[in-house]
């Protein structure tokens, strides 16, 4: 098993790694990809707030229909796949 680690690290060593170019607007793109990530995050926050606050306004109001249990799972559900996606450019940009 020692030779086949061996002779696979050498492999490796021997693969030139790429080394990608941003191109002319990489800086352009990391200042969108910042604000958009900043703009979900804080959208996520307030929908997780406003589907509290509905929670709130059904238990004051017996008379409403109930939707907030909906609106927490969704918000949470939603926050769970931003953060899924996050990872995974994370990942596909190596940071």
């Amino acid at each position: 098993m020692n030779h086949l680690n061996y002779a696979t690290t050498r492999l490796l060593l021997a693969v030139e790694q790429p080394n990608p170019d941003p191109g002319p607007f990489g800086e352009v793109w990391d200042k969108v990809g910042g604000v958009l990530f900043w703009a979900c995050t804080i959208g996520g926050l307030v929908a997780i707030a406003w589907a509290g606050v509905m929670l709130g306004w059904e238990k004051l109001d017996p008379s409403r229909e109930q939707k907030s249990g909906s609106a927490i799972l969704f918000a949470i559900l939603g926050g769970v796949i931003a953060a899924g996606g996050a990872t995974i450019i994370n990942w596909a940009y190596g940071t």
